[in-house]
């Protein structure tokens, strides 16, 4: 048989002798085929002939490649199709090492690239799997629920005890068993000093309902919850026996005293058990409902309890829905045939449809929602970068590609290779990003929140973290290098192997398509960068807030009378008096009172009043009106001007009149154009001692900064007393050192006096810029880091440009032009590109700014100082990175350069 004598080139390509990696590359490209046509008996085995004529001995080696590929010439051709397909995949994996290991600063940066693209991506999808995604605490979570009242503005709350007692009555055998919880705060007194903790009252049933099995020891009996402050019993947390007891074996049995009180342990809990008191905090102790009044006397007991009920076997979720909504309605009935005009409405919600809480599920998805958006932009500028990088690559391995194509190696070869090294890529950049994404939600989680509770959000590894960011990596390596390998698997063979370079056509494709992509990074980094400037903008507006009170240097001191002891508020009245004086006797203080609850705090203290002449609103008996009991010092301390009337005297004590000062925002609501001061405001709880209005205070804010005017109610301290009070002082020494003068004259009073936090005014108001601060901060970093990622790009692709033109700019410069000339060229063209990527960000930011606009305070999420500032800053830094291979471009040495490929 003779064939046709190939062309003069395939006969030069053949002739070379080929070395290292590419030489084995080129083997095993020829082996593979020679085994593919073996197995199809086709003419290429035949030709083979010709080849190892030509290329002998090399070609010799390639055979046995083949041959070994398939030693059994009676092999089933499927099994050694599936051999030929691993061994060529192995290959290719060893291949791409090699070509990865010869290119170490290539390599570096794209897999640094992608770890701080995917590093963030892992952070905030472990936060958000941890706090959202993760199944909840207990024994088949799907047959559990939780039931809720709904109050004011469709809010829903935590209920009473005797709506606890109206489930277990009256829903039939919906349920296996209704529990209640509430958490609270008590101070445990260790090696003779009080320290807090979390603790939960529960229901005898808490645990059996939840599912949960002791760690040690047992959970509670049925006795033990049945009457008021008879079996002071706890069960405490793995992570409490750990640390604050040592993992003492013998802990089961062993005495705590809380809130001055002993009380006996009698279990541990598993080690994964949290609780139910508050997201990611873990709960650490567990007490019985009906210990109330033993730790808390004084206090009311029947409010604010968290309901968790399951199912009965063989029950429908739908069925017990059912059954709550009918609960409902007859309560409401039964309410309204008495002469209630208040809606009563309870509900039940499905664990598997809920995340944290019915009123918290839509705000918190929303925040996570944009974290992850933002995230997902940054590593999209990273696999931007790579795809540019390998871009740029292929262009520098033409030579390598066409040999390879001329050699016999198919296009499906070369992308499958190609995409090997970027799929390897990716992978590293994801075993990278992996750690820096766990570093980094370990350092957020740890972060201090503005409240006394430390978060317990497990953040480590878990299997769907490690899925997410395999997964990211994998489609980071696919699909960010199909584009470069299937431009490298077109190179022009004949002209690349006669040394003919590129054509301009296909070089300036691919540096269009270069400049498309850093116009695409700069885009995203302009829509982070506006999100970003937004937030901040929005802290600025925030903190320039006037609250309606003095935010000067201050110190707050809470003190826990019921936590330290006392059985009544009576007896804790005296010890605070003196207290008091002490404090106002040193000469350090200029000012200091007390009050029950300080402005723009968590939590709210609610009573509810019918006012003469003023009819309540639709649906309720009364109107429901916040209020806190303040000293007499509170409103000159806290600088809230009292615009008619007087505010609180001495005089206004427990046997004095009730009186009352009120805001300005109620005033207005109820007596609109008229004088407050001398009207009456009637408790519905004593309707026999009314309240006279004595003064109108300056309206301030109460919950948050962005909020409208709100009713409020001032009581005298003494007239409406409590166990917890809030000691804000004003003095001539830091914030810091007042603190702890207020504590020790508490401490001089009673040694055992329990304060749960010491803070200053700075740290109070930090909670209510927590959000817009955390946007800034996070928002801004992510935003920091894709613009630095987009330079790089813009820097690479300008870079590139100039070294693929170096012979054109010689000409340039040899025909006449300056160097400025060239110059302004060249960083024109890079200012070309940041324009489009600018404009696009833009209408970007623009289309995607209602996803922010909730959480910010005082400025539209349309600022037009953002949309301006941010693209002009865009434009200043890309006209820096544009500027040094443009310095290098008007450098080109004109007699170098026409000697250059």
């Amino acid at each position: 048989m003779s064939f046709p004598r190939p062309p003069r080139l395939a006969r030069w390509v053949l002739k070379l002798r080929v070395s290292g990696a590419l030489g084995d590359a080129i083997a095993g490209d020829l082996a593979e085929r020679f085994h593919r046509d073996r197995l199809r008996g086709g003419r290429f085995a035949a030709r083979s002939r010709y080849w190892r004529e030509v290329l002998s001995p090399s070609l010799s080696e390639v055979q046995d490649q083949a041959r070994r590929l398939d030693p059994s010439p009676g092999a089933p051709v499927r099994s050694t199709r599936r051999e030929a397909i691993m061994t060529s995949i192995l290959r290719d994996i060893r291949y791409a090492f090699r070509v990865l290991a010869k290119s170490p600063g290539f390599t570096a940066i794209a897999i640094v690239s992608l770890a701080l693209g995917i590093g963030p991506n892992t952070a905030i999808f472990s936060m958000v799997n941890a706090t959202l995604l993760r199944g909840p605490d207990g024994e088949n979570p799907e047959t559990l629920l939780d039931a809720y009242n709904l109050g004011d503005e469709g809010t829903w709350y935590f209920s009473s005890f005797w709506v606890v007692e109206e489930m277990r009555e009256g829903t039939g055998s919906v349920f296996d068993g209704v529990a209640a919880w509430v958490a609270n705060q008590a101070a445990v007194e260790e090696d003779g000093v009080a320290r807090p903790v979390l603790y939960e009252l529960v229901t005898g049933n808490y645990f059996d309902v939840l599912g949960i099995r002791a760690g040690q020891g047992r959970f509670f009996a049925p006795e033990e919850d049945l009457t008021p402050g008879t079996h002071p019993v706890a069960v405490v947390s793995h992570p409490y026996w750990e640390t604050r007891l040592g993992s003492d074996p013998t802990a089961v049995g062993s005495e705590l005293r809380v809130n001055g009180r002993p009380y006996t342990i009698i279990g541990v809990a598993p080690e994964d058990f949290t609780g139910k008191a508050l997201p990611g905090v873990q709960t650490d102790m567990w007490l019985p409902y009906n210990m109330y009044p033993h730790l808390l006397p004084g206090q009311p007991s029947s409010g604010n309890l968290g309901i968790t009920a399951r199912l009965a076997e063989g029950t429908e979720i739908g069925t017990a829905l059912s059954a709550v909504d009918a609960l409902s309605t007859r309560i409401d009935a039964e309410r309204k045939a008495r002469g209630s005009e208040d809606d009563f409405v309870l509900r039940a919600f499905p664990w598997s449809d809920m995340y944290l809480h019915p009123s918290m599920d839509k705000p918190m998805v929303a925040i996570a929602a944009l974290l992850v958006v933002v995230v997902a932009l940054v590593l999209l500028v990273a696999c931007i970068n790579l795809a540019g990088f390998l871009l740029a690559r292929a262009t520098d391995r033409r030579r390598e590609v066409a040999m390879r194509l001329a050699l016999g190696a198919t296009r499906q070869d070369i992308v499958r290779q190609l995409l090997t090294e970027s799929v390897l890529l990716g992978l590293a950049g994801g075993a990278l990003g992996l750690g820096l994404g766990i570093w980094t939600a370990r350092m957020l989680t740890g972060i201090d929140l503005p409240i006394p509770l430390p978060l317990t959000v497990d953040v480590g590894l878990d299997p769907a973290v490690l899925a997410f960011t395999a997964g990211a990596s994998l489609l980071a390596g696919l699909a960010f290098g199909i584009t470069p390998a299937l431009q490298a698997s077109r190179s022009p063979v004949a002209t690349v192997l006669r040394d003919e370079g590129l054509s301009v056509s296909g070089s300036r494709r691919k540096i269009t398509l270069r400049g498309g992509l850093v116009v695409a990074q700069l885009a995203v980094s302009v829509v982070l960068l506006v999100g970003a400037g937004l937030f901040i903008q929005s802290l600025r507006a925030a903190t320039a807030l006037d609250p309606g009170f003095d935010t000067g240097p201050a110190t707050i001191v809470q003190v826990s009378g019921g936590a330290s002891g006392y059985e009544s508020v009576d007896e804790f009245l005296p010890v605070l008096r003196q207290a008091m004086q002490g404090i106002e006797a040193r000469p350090e203080i200029t000012s200091v009172a007390a009050t029950g609850r300080m402005p723009l705090e968590l939590g709210v203290w609610v009573d509810f009043f019918d006012v003469p002449g003023v009819p309540a609103p639709e649906g309720r008996d009364d109107h429901r009106i916040e209020l806190t009991p303040v000293s007499p010092q509170y409103f000159p301390t806290m600088d809230i001007s009292i615009l008619e009337g007087r505010g609180f005297e001495v005089q206004d004590r427990q046997d004095a009149p009730p009186v009352a000062v009120v805001s300005q925002a109620l005033a207005r609501q109820f007596w609109p154009g008229e004088s407050a001061v001398g009207r009456t405001l009637i408790p519905t709880d004593d309707p026999d001692n009314p309240l006279t209005i004595i003064g109108v205070a300056e309206d301030v804010k109460i919950w948050s900064l962005e909020e409208p005017p709100r009713p409020y109610i001032y009581r005298p301290f003494e007239q409406r007393p409590s166990t917890y009070v809030r000691v804000v002082a004003r003095g001539s020494m830091p914030p810091e050192r007042l603190g702890q003068l207020v504590s020790d004259e508490f401490w001089r009073v009673d040694p055992q006096m329990f304060l749960p936090e010491v803070q200053t005014m700075e740290d109070h108001l930090a909670y209510t810029l927590f959000l817009p601060r955390m946007g800034a901060s996070l928002i801004g970093g992510f935003a920091l880091l894709a613009l630095v990622l987009s330079v790089i790009g813009l820097y690479g692709v300008v870079s590139f440009g100039v070294a693929r033109r170096t012979r054109e700019m010689g000409v340039r410069i040899s025909l006449g032009a300056t160097g400025g000339e060239v110059m302004r060229m060249v960083v024109g063209n890079g200012l070309k590109l940041a324009a489009f990527g600018a404009i696009l960000g833009v209408f970007g930011a623009v289309a995607v700014s209602r996803l922010v606009g909730d959480y910010l305070i005082g400025i539209s999420a349309l600022d037009p100082l953002t949309l301006i500032g941010v693209p002009s800053a865009l434009l200043l830094v890309a006209a820096v990175a544009a500027y040094l291979p443009a310095l290098r471009a008007s450098r080109v040495n004109p007699i170098e350069a026409l000697r250059s490929d």
